[in-house]
Order: structure tokens, then sequence, then C-alpha cells
């Protein structure tokens, strides 16, 4: 089968690999040049992956087959519209499906009208008096995310980044000011535990879910330093992980159906989607107990936590992206 892979990171590498030891024959466009890339494809374009039209010429020209989308910001261009205009099947979302993730109000506006367990409270904020409101409303103990794609480096959290009310309103400022992410913010209440990631195969109904994985976004030791696109990751032989129960895992899996259900449910039209579950979990005092998550496109972030009193809380999920 002649492939079109289209995106030149880790996550591409890993998806050129498996396509390659399955006997297809693979093109890739990317806008960097990736060694390891280009030494598994049968041939290399490089052009910016937004680029619906060159793209889908490239493809058409190669008589691909199949392709398969890596990146966020193609899909937000429509990449994979463009792709099945051309009739090219695409085992990646459309660009209605992947606004859960580029667009996190979408995403959490989507789990509030269809009642997807773990969502947390939340607002948009499109000035800075927006943010007051907002503050006003939460108090600081918050996370602030710019509404669209920053390749994961955009949010910043109160008590980490941000020290003070003035900290956050400054930061909120800087992103409407240069138009970061879109230029609109979501003020999210802070969820305190452990991170974890699911990432699984849909095809817009049906969700077949992988390992569960720890990654790590800080890029310095002991947690420490502005959040990255990621500084490595863990897992274990059983797919779970030394804080994640079977039952918390079988939880993020559900909630990830749910949130893939609210999508078909809004006419968010997808084919085959990658779908992603982050879990966030908090060890309480008795031990751990599981609770659902949230984040799906695809996904899904899994919480269990704490107030910081010690008291109990109910448990939440949020989706998140990578």
């Amino acid at each position: 089968m002649r492939v079109r892979a289209v995106g030149g990171g880790a996550r591409e590498h890993a998806i050129v690999r498996a396509l390659t030891r399955s006997g297809a024959e693979v093109f890739v466009c990317m806008k960097n040049s990736n060694p390891g890339i280009a030494r598994l494809a049968k041939e290399v374009a490089l052009v910016d992956e937004t680029d619906v039209e060159k793209v889908v010429a490239f493809a058409r020209a190669k008589s691909v087959e199949l392709a398969v989308v890596g990146p966020e910001a193609p899909l937000e261009a429509g990449l994979v519209d463009g792709l099945e205009a051309a009739e090219v099947p695409t085992a990646s979302p459309k660009k209605g499906a992947a606004r859960i993730e580029t667009s996190k109000s979408f995403m959490r506006n989507l789990m509030k009208k269809y009642g997807v367990r773990g969502s947390v409270k939340f607002a948009k904020a499109d000035t800075v008096r927006d943010v007051l409101t907002a503050l006003d409303s939460f108090g600081t103990d918050v996370v602030v995310k710019p509404v669209g794609l920053t390749g994961g480096k955009g949010v910043k959290v109160f008590g980490e980044h941000l020290m003070t009310r003035q900290d956050i309103i400054t930061y909120a400022d800087e992103i409407i000011s240069r138009g970061i992410g879109g230029a609109s913010i979501v003020i999210e209440e802070k969820l305190v535990g452990e991170e974890f990631t699911v990432q699984a195969f849909c095809d817009g109904k049906r969700v077949v879910p992988m390992p569960a994985v720890q990654d790590h976004k800080r890029a310095y030791e002991g947690d420490q330093g502005p959040n990255t696109g990621g500084m490595g990751s863990y897992s274990q032989q059983d797919g779970l992980l030394p804080f994640l129960s079977r039952r918390d895992y079988d939880e993020a899996v559900s909630i990830m159906t749910d949130t893939v259900r609210a999508l078909e449910n809004s006419g968010a039209s997808k084919t085959m989607a990658r779908a992603t579950a982050d879990a966030l979990v908090a060890a309480e005092t008795e031990g751990l107990t599981g609770h659902g998550v949230s984040r799906v496109a695809l996904y899904c972030q899994h919480l269990r936590e704490d107030r910081a009193d010690g008291s109990a809380r109910e448990p939440r999920s949020g989706l998140l992206f990578f």
C-alpha cells in the first residue's frame, strides 16, 4: 500500500516506522527534515504541512491509497477535508472533529452540553475584563490556557508559573495582545494530581485503547521549568502505571467513548481519528480510588483530587490536548 504521512516530529516517526514495518511504501510531507523519517520514507517533500493545496497535490501525484496526518495544525487547516475531497482516504479527524483539540473552549462546551463526566469549572475570556470577572468567580487557584494550539507550551498554572493575581492578568494580556493561540483564553479551576495518557484508535464510534503512559512536560529535573511538548514517557508491562488501577484505566476509556459519542451527536463529521485520554489522579490518604477522566480527540483527562484542606472532593476530569 502507498501511504501519505504528514508531519516531522517524534509522533510521526513512530507512525512511519509502524507503516513501513507493515510493508507500506510511505511518502512523507513535513516542514522540517527529520532524518529518522527520511531514512524510512520512499520519498520526502519538505513543505508547509498546513498548505492544503500542496500536500493534496503531492498525495495525488504519488497515487497514495491512504493518508495519516500527525500534527494538530494541519487538522485545524482542514487538510483531512482536502484529502478526502480529492478521494484520498485519511485516518485522521476532519476539521470539525479536530476542534476538540484545536479549540479548548469548543471541547469544554461540548462536554458541558452533553454531560460528559469529568467537566471542570471554566470560563472563556476574550478581554482582560473577562479574565478579571473569571478570577472574581474562581479565585486565583486556576490554570490559564490559550484557546488554540500552542504546541503544548501555552498552559500556565497558578502556584507554579504564575504566583500572583497580577501574574495571571499579565499573562492573559500577553495572550490577547500577541494573538497567542487565537488570542482568546480559557480559565479553568486548577486540578492537582498525577497525569497519565491513554491513546486510542477511533473510527468515529468505537474506541480501541492502547496502554497507559505518563509523560513529563517540564524542561528541567524535579518537574521544574517551562512546559515543553514532552520530555519523555514511560509505561509498564501490564499497560497500567504504578499509581493507576484497572478501574481508573477503564473509566478513562469510558469517558473517551462518551466524548466520541458527543462529537457524533454534535454533527462533527470525521473519519477514523486519534483519541487521547489524559488523566490526573490524586492519592488520598485512604489510598487510590478510581474516578472519571477527561479529554478526547480526541482526549480525556482522568482526575481524582482532594481539596487543599484535605477534604474529599467530587472527582472531575477535563478534556486536554497534547
